[in-house]
């Protein structure tokens, strides 16, 4: 049997094999410019560390953890609503809740290797298939940060602290551009990952559990799936959101392989491939991969239906059935010179994707379950406690029930219950009653949302 060795680099495969070092190395350069961009040129957040802002988050979100645990799952859902026909067929539910670094490193101890088990190298010889696993690991890595928002919470944090929802979005540039995209930074990561792990922050985990029926032998029988659970942690909402989203396409990261081959194999593998070594690299390359996917989708798709997008990722995980098309294709993608044979794959697929998409629709349509005409953002617009609501938008300004009966209602919206709306037109934003009638255009939403406030709190007078 073939066995590895002499691997002294602390990552394998190395991007610099798969890809070759001289486009290796225009995706470092590349890598580079954006952490500039983001960084270094951003008079915002340069001065800012990842861990002053994840303090301060920290410190603010204090005391609801679990309303915002709650609120994470319902983030994502909004964020793809196509969950029910992704897995129609599968019993699928998430678990995620905001945890302390202690938990999420026992979690991560025990579910993730730190270091490649050596039995594993010498039981399964290195192959094309190497490759592709990691760089499926990176695309769900890239996915895990490009498919992040908070625009559908916003009002919600708003309420805990106006600079929240800012601190949420500063939070992802100085973690994910700040300490991913930095060449000096990934090093230094993998450096202390390769070590066992020492200096590093256990900030989140994630990682979807799927349960299957026992036979009569009391084994698994892998033809009746019993649950798909997908269980994140993390130390703030942001990070919380982030890993239910890198669970989320772990998930689709099981299409496309090979149903005969050995499941120790494709297990074996995936040790030795998905460990945290591997992830600052992985974390780095994969969102240059999945910007470059999301460029062609675009090409095809302008309207981004984020049905189309998710099809679409796995439709390229489907490739691994030809690793040699897989690979080509993503080395091409990359070095934004695919063929006119790969450029018609994807015009064909896409177009085929936005027909069964279309599909979907009309078949939820005629179930009843219908997308919702009003925009979620325009909808989250009024406070919706039965207590009176303060003017002051600070945290310490509301009462424990108030802040839980704002986050109850949020989570449980209906919109026959919304009685004003803020729209933005242009510049500036106009609050509109339910029936449509113009209340008022400021230059801000938080000018909008003061009046709105007014009218609710002389509306509770009035009434009491």
């Amino acid at each position: 049997m073939k066995k590895l060795k002499n691997l002294k680099e602390a990552e394998y495969p190395r991007y610099e094999d798969i890809f070759g070092s001289d486009l290796f190395g225009k995706l470092q350069a590349r890598s580079q410019r954006k952490y500039r961009r983001d960084i270094t040129d951003n008079p915002r957040v340069n001065q800012k560390s990842a861990l002053a802002v994840v303090q301060g988050i920290m410190e603010t979100e204090k005391g609801y953890e679990k309303n915002l645990s709650d609120l994470a799952v319902t983030v994502v859902k909004e964020q793809f609503p196509s969950l029910d026909y992704l897995f129609k067929n599968f019993p699928f539910k998430f678990d995620a809740k905001i945890a302390t670094p202690g938990e999420i490193s026992t979690l991560i101890k025990d579910n993730i290797p730190s270091s490649r088990p050596q039995n594993l190298l010498q039981d399964l010889p290195p192959d094309e298939k190497d490759k592709i696993a990691r760089i499926k690991n990176a695309i769900t890595q890239g996915a895990s940060v490009k498919e992040v928002t908070f625009e559908a919470i916003e009002d919600a944090v708003d309420v805990m602290d106006p600079e929240l929802l800012q601190n949420y979005k500063d939070f992802m540039t100085t973690t994910f551009s700040g300490m991913y995209q930095s060449e000096e930074n990934v090093k230094t990561l993998m450096k202390f990952a390769a070590q066992g792990g020492a200096g590093l922050t256990k900030a989140g985990f994630s990682m979807p559990f799927i349960s299957f029926e026992k036979n009569e032998k009391g084994e698994p029988d892998y033809d009746k799936l019993k649950s798909i659970e997908v269980v994140a942690r993390g130390i703030t909402f942001p990070v919380l959101v982030h890993e239910a989203v890198k669970g989320l396409f772990a998930l689709l990261q099981t299409q496309g392989s090979d149903e005969n081959e050995d499941e120790e194999a494709v297990v074996a593998r995936m040790a030795r491939v998905g460990t945290l070594e591997n992830e600052p690299r992985d974390l780095q390359i994969g969102q240059l991969i999945y910007e470059s996917l999301r460029e062609v989708l675009a090409q095809y798709d302008p309207k981004e239906d984020r049905l189309v997008r998710i099809l679409f990722i796995k439709a390229v995980f489907e490739l691994e059935r030809k690793p040699k098309e897989f690979l080509s294709f993503i080395t091409n993608l990359l070095d934004e010179n695919l063929t006119t044979a790969q450029l018609q794959w994807c015009e064909t697929t896409i177009a085929d994707l936005k027909e069964e998409a279309k599909r979907f629709e009309a078949e939820k349509s005629l179930r009843g379950g219908g997308s919702r005409t009003t925009d979620l953002d325009e909808t989250l617009t009024k406070p919706t406690t039965e207590a009176t609501m303060n003017t002051t938008g600070k945290i310490a300004d509301y009462t424990p029930a108030e802040i839980k009966a704002l986050f109850d209602k949020i989570m449980n919206f209906d919109e026959g219950e919304i009685e004003e709306i803020i729209k933005k037109q242009g510049s500036k934003y106009t609050l509109y009653s339910h029936s449509g009638k113009k209340l008022g255009t400021h230059p801000s939403k938080e000018a909008a949302r003061n009046q709105e406030r007014a009218i609710y709190a002389n509306k509770a007078k009035n009434e009491s």
